[in-house]
């Protein structure tokens, strides 16, 4: 291992004193620094890291940065490949142009090419880019100049100025004035880098002492040090005023022919996710990968950025395709605006009724299924339907109030099929008999299936997103008979009041990690529950006139499990918390708000 290079400045002369305490970087270890000339006679610096003769991946650095964004996602990359990083003219320590128009995009691309020829001058490379990095790369990926240069490109948080015009042009044409107007906002300090001397003085007076500060606030994380800080924010806005207008009021759009790999972080205040809603038009090989994480993801998870570029790469150089890179290629074939559509569902009690109702809807919305369910035939036979549907459908056999066979089944679904991104706790029992009546074996038996399958699904699935910062979807089944007591039905109402009330908890708490819940409430709904629903404190041939009866009264009822998930379906592309189905469910809902009175006097009847 080589020993830790520090650069310092030279002398105070070369600090403003709000530099004064931020004098030194720290590279990673085994940095071989180089220096290159661009075709405009200016200097770049840049370093390399890793074994010489493995395949060469350059990371270009945003603003207001410099290459040292990337010093924690080095070390990890430099295990397996030879790693370049460089300064972007006018940042760190390469050269400062003389002029605005000397930031170009043209001239960008060049010195691009510079570093390539320079490093790996009879190999192609991968090209990965963060932030203005991005920007000026997927620019880079349509020059004809690069061609045959580079092998794949992955993106985080930025698109070209080309993109972004032709992108507000499209929304703008389509009424969809909220994106658009939306984006204009988030773009805020674009505009105001164009005002003469005001950034530069913000940056110099204010800013530049703020700045690790203002990153712990906006995103929870103090950034390493940075001696040129001040530097880079004040040249980089010439970046922006070089090229955001040119490109963005006359977009030259062309075809990228590299594989891309497009990683769209989900919270990042500055580039809305709808952005990269088009690129698979543009694109012919397209990888997407949706991340809960703001702006600064490398500095902030360098292992999962080092981790998405590996697998990425490793796949572009002959290497295996994994399960999370083949969920990445599947969405990027995807329409984003369909959150269902290139995803994976879980479905528990998938085998009838609702449960497979739902998974066929989602199968033809484009998701991929890993099917649950007790009974193992039943779940088959819908595994079954959903292929019909030309969607990949896995089955396994599990007893949902078993918390270890719940974690059995996420370690088999992560390792059979990879990671899931909706999950549907839906397995449930019914049960009817007086409070005296049910014993305390039946109510543990009915809490286990019908609540803590819920809390322990929900659990499970829920650290494995947060765990990857993936974005996911976790929705339960609950009833209308959570607001609607009934003396004959305590055990049931009360279970679903909690799954009902617990999706409420959960949704305030997950929505910190990206994960939207949404409970649904079905009225009476045809499933087959009736014909399974245990009678307490019954003979046999009393229970079975009771189900036949109860399933008369469902049928007549008329509300289908076809009609129940086509009403999920809905609620989740919305994100509603709560779903009511049919209208029993609704009237149910008024009744528990605005007539609780009435709604106690209804549970004192008898419904036999």
């Amino acid at each position: 291992m080589g020993s830790k290079q520090v650069y310092k400045y030279p002398t105070k002369r070369n600090m403003t004193r709000k530099d004064m305490t931020m004098r030194e970087r720290i590279l990673p270890e085994g940095a071989n620094r180089f220096e290159v000339t661009t075709s405009d006679g200016l200097t770049l610096a840049g370093w390399t890291y890793g074994d010489k003769a493995k395949p060469t991946i350059v990371l270009v650095h945003g603003y207001p940065d410099n290459s040292c964004v990337w010093d924690g996602v080095v070390p990890l990359l430099a295990a397996n490949w030879r790693v370049v990083t460089y300064d972007v003219r006018g940042c760190g320590e390469s050269d400062v142009p003389a002029k605005v128009s000397d930031y170009r995009m043209a001239q960008l691309n060049a010195d691009l090419k510079t570093i390539i020829d320079h490093v790996s001058p009879d190999e192609a490379v991968h090209v990965v880019g963060h932030d203005w990095g991005s920007i000026q790369s997927w620019n880079a990926m349509m020059d004809d100049d690069l061609k045959g240069r580079v092998k794949s490109y992955t993106s985080m948080s930025g698109i070209s100025f080309d993109h972004v015009g032709q992108w507000l042009r499209q929304q703008f044409r389509q009424f969809k004035w909220r994106r658009g107007f939306g984006q204009l906002f988030r773009s805020w300090y674009f505009y105001m880098f164009h005002i003469p001397g005001l950034p530069q003085m913000a940056w110099k007076r204010r800013i530049g002492k703020m700045w690790p500060k203002m990153l712990e606030q906006a995103e929870g994380f103090t950034p390493d040090v940075n001696p040129h800080q001040v530097k880079d924010g004040v040249n980089g806005i010439n970046l922006y005023r070089a090229n955001f207008f040119p490109h963005v009021l006359r977009p030259n759009v062309r075809p990228v022919h590299v594989p891309v790999q497009i990683i769209v972080l989900m919270d990042d205040p500055y580039a809305s996710p709808h952005l990269f809603s088009d690129h698979r038009k543009l694109v012919p090989e397209l990888w997407r990968r949706e991340v809960h994480a703001g702006h600064w993801l490398p500095l902030k998870d360098a292992p999962l950025t080092a981790r998405m570029i590996d697998e990425f790469v490793t796949y572009q150089e002959g290497g295996p395709e994994s399960h999370a890179l083949e969920r990445a290629r599947k969405l990027g074939r995807a329409n984003p605006d369909n959150v269902i559509d290139g995803k994976q569902a879980l479905v528990t009690g998938a085998g009838s009724g609702i449960g497979r109702s739902s998974a066929l809807k989602f199968a033809e919305a484009g998701a991929d299924l890993i099917l649950a369910d007790i009974d193992f035939d039943s779940a088959k036979e819908t595994a079954r339907m959903v292929r019909d549907l030309g969607r990949r459908a896995l089955v396994q056999q599990v007893d949902v109030s078993d918390p270890d066979a719940l974690v059995a089944l996420a370690d088999w679904a992560e390792t059979e099929a990879g990671p899931i991104d909706i999950v549907m706790n839906n397995a449930g029992i019914g049960m009817a008999g007086g409070f005296l009546e049910t014993t305390r074996a039946a109510w543990e038996r009915i809490i286990g299936i019908n609540l803590w399958s819920v809390i322990d699904g929900g659990k499970i699935f829920a650290e494995r997103m947060a765990r990857d910062r993936r974005p996911g979807i976790i929705i339960n089944t609950a009833s209308a008979a959570g607001f609607t007591p009934m003396r004959i039905y305590p055990a049931y109402a009360t279970t679903k009041a909690a799954v009902l009330m617990l999706s409420e908890c959960q949704r305030a708490d997950l929505a910190d990690q990206g994960i939207n819940v949404t409970a649904i409430c079905p009225g009476f709904a045809d499933t087959g529950i009736a014909k399974a629903t245990e009678h307490i404190g019954v003979s046999d041939d009393e229970q079975a006139d009771r189900r036949a009866k109860a399933d008369a009264a469902y049928k007549r009822r008329a509300l289908t499990p076809d009609t129940v998930a086509e009403a999920m379906m809905k609620g989740v592309r919305a994100n509603k918390p709560v779903v009511l189905i049919g209208v029993e469910a609704r009237l149910g809902r008024f009744i528990q708000r605005v007539m609780p009175w009435a709604g106690r006097k209804l549970a004192k009847l008898k419904m036999d």
